[in-house]
């Protein structure tokens, strides 16, 4: 197991951890760092079943990281130390983001006039 302690950035989606994933990767820290919007079996599998359903393009690289991760500590939870950030954004806006990120996969048929 790494010596350094991992950080996780665990929030919901829209609030802007992709910049601040990128930031701390810029700083060169020694520590890795996981990027991830869903920790519990339970909700990795019903986003799951929602993309292999719905979507027609594939998991999303997030989801396949939340996979990877709650592998990681399932294996070795009770021997693991996180340094944890969460990042929170106002509600609405978040949601009206997610509409125009999200309108390809929620909309295939959209095309803007």
């Amino acid at each position: 197991m790494n010596l350094v302690t991992p950080i996780l950035i665990y929030q919901m989606g829209k609030v802007g951890s992709e910049t601040f994933e990128r930031s701390l990767v810029n700083a060169r820290l020694p520590n890795p760092i996981y990027h991830i919007h869903f920790l519990s079996w339970k909700t990795i599998k019903a986003v799951e079943n929602f993309y292999l359903k719905n979507a027609h393009v594939g998991l999303p690289e997030h989801l396949i990281r939340s996979q990877h991760l709650r592998r990681i500590i399932d294996q070795h939870g009770d021997k693991l130390r996180w340094n944890i950030i969460t990042l929170v954004r106002d509600p609405v806006s978040s949601e009206i983001s997610g509409v125009f990120q999200n309108i390809a996969r929620d909309l295939p048929n959209y095309k803007a006039g």
